[in-house]
């Protein structure tokens, strides 16, 4: 009759037991590191972009409605179109990546509030409400460059955007003229 050496037997199996469990180990680390959804929700990713605060920031807090047209141009309600704040600054976001000004210039920042008291959605381009006047040169009223339009607010809600301008350093008398674009506009001196 053979004899059966249990010790060798159970330190066998003991063996393979740990060498299992270390490459089981090894390929849950790895799925987990390797996870594309990982840190994402619904595909949006969970990291901030990170910039600098502004160079300097004036209060505006003024409000101004317009009426709310249907592709048929008919009047169907009023929007709220509100600038909270303006700002300077040396570095933006834009479609979640960081924006340098060049040298000698700075982003001219408006924080905007747009106001649909409406029951539809709506779609506007907040760019066509603003004109930037820059060292009194009236005959060259300058549109934002920098926006995210159109922008979408839904019925009955508030929606906080921004629009931009590239202005240089040593650009002086900034003014803004906000109105619908052939309507009566009204002029905002900007102090920093």
């Amino acid at each position: 009759m053979h004899q059966i050496n249990f010790a060798r037997v159970s330190s066998n199996k003991t063996k393979t037991y740990v060498i299992a469990a270390v490459v089981l180990l090894v390929l849950i680390i790895g799925l987990v590191k390797l996870n594309p959804f990982q840190g994402n929700v619904a595909g949006v990713s969970t990291s901030k972009t990170a910039i600098k605060d502004a160079l300097s920031t004036t209060a505006i807090n003024r409000e101004f409605s317009f009426p709310l047209t249907d592709d048929k141009g008919e009047t169907v309600g009023q929007i709220k179109y509100i600038i909270e704040s303006a700002e300077l600054r040396d570095e933006i976001v834009i479609k979640g990546k960081k924006a340098y000004a060049v040298d000698g210039k700075v982003f001219l920042v408006l924080n905007l509030k747009i106001v649909n008291e409406s029951n539809k959605n709506i779609a506007m381009a907040t760019k066509d409400y603003t004109r930037l006047i820059v060292n009194s040169n009236e005959a060259e009223p300058l549109s934002p460059s920098i926006h995210n339009d159109p922008v979408t607010v839904d019925a009955i809600s508030v929606k906080p955007t921004r629009i931009g301008f590239s202005v240089n350093k040593e650009d002086k008398d900034l003014k803004i003229k906000v109105g619908e674009i052939q309507g009566e506009k009204t002029t905002i001196d900007i102090k920093f």
